[in-house]
């Protein structure tokens, strides 16, 4: 993919903020059990939750808010956070948690990313995630037999062409203004 000279390249590991878990999916093994599972706690996030540019409430699942508190915080989700699947056709598909629903932690097949904002709006990020060019290089990179699978490090290697800030404000603008036009000819 070409782009312009004022762009450049980079990946998802330096957009990301600088602390641990700034790009991490949820636990695996033993500390991620169903009897933890509650009608209500804190939301938990799995790959039904995640839709291009959309966050879905369909199917909750909760877990134990004292179970939570000791366990799964690293694994957490504030608001702002980019939500990205690790399983699909292709993986990659990406949407930005609410900043108004509270705490919820992502699942093992759900990647997180706190996105250093100073460099990357975290909406620029999602639309470049969801674009035909970003699904065709996840398609190409990720693996499986039955279901194909990006792991953490092809992520975070993942190359965005990331325009300067200005751009990315205005290439947000217009993507969503094509976003709702193209909602209301569908309501239409």
């Amino acid at each position: 993919m070409e782009v312009p000279d004022t762009w450049e390249w980079t990946s998802m590991q330096m957009l990301s903020q600088y602390q641990n878990g700034s790009i991490c999916a949820g636990p695996f093994g033993t500390i991620f059990k169903a009897k933890d599972f509650r009608k209500e706690g804190v939301p938990i996030i799995f790959l039904r939750h995640v839709s291009a540019g959309k966050y879905l409430t369909t199917k909750p699942g909760f877990m134990d808010k004292e179970k939570w508190k000791e366990l799964f915080i690293p694994y957490s989700v504030f608001g702002g956070e980019l939500l990205i699947t690790k399983l699909g056709d292709p993986p990659g598909v990406c949407c930005i948690y609410p900043n108004d629903v509270g705490p919820a932690m992502v699942t093992p097949d759900v990647i997180k990313m706190s996105v250093l904002e100073e460099h990357a709006l975290p909406s620029f990020l999602m639309h470049f995630l969801n674009s035909d060019d970003a699904r065709k290089f996840a398609f190409g990179i990720a693996f499986g037999v039955t279901r194909l699978r990006m792991n953490l490090s092809i992520f975070k290697n993942l190359k965005v062409p990331l325009p300067p800030m200005e751009e990315q404000q205005e290439i947000v603008r217009r993507v969503e203004k094509l976003f709702a036009y193209a909602d209301r000819i569908w309501l239409c």
